[in-house]
């Protein structure tokens, strides 16, 4: 079965995605700057994760403002 998609809906399925993953990454980043997780997501020094956790959650955010540019 085939769905077909209009622009705006495509846009809006990635904008859910994005601020989806964007969430899910910054509660990981307060969840490991308060002590409530241990578990690395990208490497098994915390300080180098937590870098590398930022450096996506700023991607995220760029990439929303080409959808969104007036929400951030």
């Amino acid at each position: 079965m085939m769905i077909e998609v209009t622009p705006d809906q495509e846009d809006h399925i990635v904008v859910e995605s994005l601020n989806r993953a964007l969430n899910e990454f910054e509660q990981q980043m307060e969840d490991r700057r308060t002590g409530r997780s241990i578990i690395a997501l990208f490497h098994h020094n915390p300080v180098v994760d937590m870098k590398e956790c930022q450096d996506h959650i700023d991607a995220f955010r760029k990439v929303l403002t080409y959808y969104e540019p007036q929400s951030l």
